[in-house]
């Protein structure tokens, strides 16, 4: 007998159980080992028409495979996922058992897969029969996870990149992914000053993205004076129990799994300091909108109701700005309390207590403990709070502008503390995505080192240099005025040499010129004989004349020897 069967699309899989249930998947350090995800199907065909996969291939069907593959988030190329032996995972194997409700479940090894996020999509596919692609592979819905199986680290070195800090100042870790922040903290904090030892409770840790910032929380009864200038120990992790996990799990390794550090709160002039907090402030009568931000004046009237409350003299010190709406009922608001006002008068005259100890986080005091009922009379019997509407916290000390030079980082720190504190504002993890940004983090690490040498090296090359430029110019001008003074005696002898010359010169004319007078007379030669003869004559007449004195002064002479 014969008979028509139309052509049917490829058999359809779905995902079951965990998967189907949560549309996502986690391979973390606290999955089973090996690191494996379970992944269970379900085959429709099998309560239908009583079929299983492995029932669907040839020679009584078209279906070739049923594969779980896999990709990494905004990739294109889909990967066929391997199973613990290795071979690619085929729920259309004579191997897999699927049971009479048609489920079947396999284990996905990702080993050697980097961490970040994946794909998976469970498909078949059949025989091509040249028509519409639902006759050649169907898919069930793409499901998004995560491989995960790194620990967080601390990355860098605590911020700020100094060891003096203000007392209420943030200090920042920052770890290598995002952590779990999810309240309450799974992690413990400590702060020890001294004998004073500051649990979570008393502290501002604030857990976002990869970091963790922690304040001492002054409006927990804190004293500022008791601080300044003293060393402190912060202890980060795994202190009693508990630890840092990161946002998929993962605690850090037991070996590192607490952070400890130490800084010192810096010297600063209290008196002369900025008191800031924030402050929650019930709207009963109105609701808090961007209207009543506007235009209900807020900041006057919660000026105002903050004066009265302390009781201070002039509203001149209190400052309160950036409001927001922290809920429809509450607006929040920034007070700082000055140390002195616009025209330069200190807070302490507008308390009319002219003594110099007064400080702004005193009169911070004065308002808390206002606030909370803490306040006696003059009979020693508490006062009711004066304003249960105004609700004080987040306490910081803001140093006056001739302290804050003191606090800031060196110029040399200047650049990494940046590039950390951008790192710390990431809420993704440090992958090989962020190779520039490590590799000029490495940069700035480099020149800290070389930094001082270099540029010592360079000042003394630039001074030697500078000496030996000023050294030259000045041989160069003492040559200058030797040769102008060398040139000038030259020309003076040249001139007096060249004068005498001329005068010797015209002498010899003078008499070359009698010379040659006389050759041109006749006689000239008769004349020199006669001249010769004249001379021969005196000369002789000279002789005879001395021979006769001599004779003459001798006869005198024995003369008078005689007498």
């Amino acid at each position: 007998a014969q008979f028509l069967k139309w052509l049917e699309p490829c058999p359809p899989i779905k995902f079951a159980g965990d998967l189907k249930r949560d549309q996502s998947f986690l391979i973390n350090q606290q999955s089973d080992e090996p690191k494996l995800l379970t992944v269970t199907v379900f085959n429709p065909n099998a309560s239908k028409q009583n079929t299983s996969l492995k029932q669907m291939k040839e020679p009584n069907g078209r279906l070739e495979n049923a594969n779980l593959s896999y990709r990494k988030a905004g990739e294109v190329t889909w990967n066929v996922a391997k199973n613990t032996t290795g071979g690619d995972i085929d729920y259309s194997l004579d191997s897999v058992y699927e049971d009479n409700f048609g489920y079947s479940t396999l284990e996905w090894n990702p080993k050697g897969l980097m961490d970040g996020t994946y794909e998976i999509l469970i498909e078949t596919r059949c025989a091509d029969v040249g028509g519409s692609d639902e006759f050649s592979f169907t898919r069930d819905e793409i499901i998004t996870g995560v491989i995960d199986l790194s620990a967080p680290e601390q990355y860098g070195e605590v911020l700020p990149l100094r060891d003096d800090v203000i007392v209420g100042e943030e200090m920042v870790v920052v770890f290598t992914e995002p952590l779990d922040c999810t309240p309450p903290l799974s992690f413990d904090v400590q702060v020890t000053v001294n004998q004073l030892v500051l649990k979570k409770e008393n502290l501002l840790v604030i857990c976002e993205g990869r970091k963790i910032g922690i304040q001492l929380d002054l409006s927990a009864g804190i004293e500022p004076s008791q601080l300044v200038g003293e060393q402190f120990t912060v202890e980060l992790g795994k202190i009693d129990a508990g630890s840092i996990k990161d946002i998929h799990g993962n605690p850090m390794s037991p070996l590192k799994s607490t952070i400890k550090f130490s800084r010192k709160f810096g010297d600063l002039d209290l008196s002369s300091s900025t008191t800031r907090l924030l402050i929650n402030r019930a709207l009963l009568d109105n609701t808090c909108d961007n209207f009543a931000l506007e235009h209900l004046h807020l900041e006057a009237h919660i000026t105002s109701e903050l004066v009265s409350t302390i009781g201070l003299e002039s509203e001149e010190a209190i400052v309160v700005r950036d409001l927001y709406c922290q809920n429809m009922n509450t607006v929040g608001a920034t007070v700082d309390i000055k140390a002195k006002d616009d025209n330069g008068l200190e807070t302490r005259r507008f308390l009319g207590n002219g003594s110099g100890d007064v400080t702004t986080f005193d009169v911070y005091k004065k308002l808390r403990d206002t606030l909370t009922g803490k306040i006696s009379d003059a009979n020693g019997r508490r006062l009711v709070s004066f304003n249960p509407k105004i609700v004080a916290h987040s306490v910081r000390i803001i140093p006056h502008e001739r302290d804050m030079a003191k606090f800031e980082t060196s110029a040399a720190d200047r650049g990494k503390e940046d590039l950390m504190y951008h790192i710390a504002s990431s809420s993704e993890g440090i992958v090989a995505s962020d190779d520039d940004v490590l590799r000029k983090l490495e940069k700035y690490e480099a020149e800290l080192e070389n930094g001082f040498t270099n540029n010592l090296n360079k000042e003394k090359e630039s001074y030697f240099f500078a000496l030996e430029e000023r050294l030259i110019k000045q041989r160069d001008m003492e040559i200058a005025e030797h040769s102008l003074e060398f040139e000038e005696l030259k020309k003076q002898r040249e001139a007096k040499f060249e004068k005498t010359n001329k005068e010797r010169q015209l002498e010899f004319e003078v008499i070359e010129e009698g010379f040659h007078k006389l050759e041109g007379r006749s006689n000239f030669v008769d004349l020199k004989e006669m001249f010769m003869l004249q001379g021969i004559a005196v000369l002789i007449g000279c002789s005879v004349a001395t021979i006769g004195l001599y004779f003459l002064f001798t006869g005198r002479h024995a003369a008078i020897a005689a007498s």
